[in-house]
């Protein structure tokens, strides 16, 4: 697997300046994939998330950790901080994602729609 196949979390989770679309709210062009595709935001062409950017690399990010399964996108923010951006605030902190933000050298900023959460150490 190294596309972005069904996987439509950056849609629903990240803003989008070009279409003054917030944080946490879903794409207006977002239905099964984006409707706009062609014509879609330079934002929107240029990102790449940090799970699917690993699977050209010799260290692929597990298919657990794509962010439509993890229910976590990771990125970077505008500062270049490492940022996990959460699609449910209230989902449970628990799984194999989570365990993996824990043992990284550098702390992890935990985004919650606009909200800075805090940082996962």
């Amino acid at each position: 697997m190294s596309g972005c196949d069904e996987c439509m979390a950056c849609c629903k989770t990240l803003e989008v300046h070009e279409l003054r679309k917030p944080n946490g709210v879903e794409c207006v062009h977002c239905s099964n994939g984006c409707m706009r595709y062609e014509t879609r935001p330079q934002s929107c062409r240029t990102f790449v998330c940090a799970w699917l950017g690993s699977q050209a690399t010799a260290r692929p990010l597990p298919a657990e950790f794509r962010p439509d399964r993890s229910g976590v996108i990771l990125g970077e923010l505008d500062t270049g901080e490492p940022a996990a951006f959460i699609e449910d605030a209230l989902a449970p902190r628990d799984g194999p994602i989570w365990q993996f933000l824990r043992t990284l050298t550098r702390p992890v900023v935990i985004m919650v729609g606009n909200d800075r959460e805090g940082l996962c150490e």
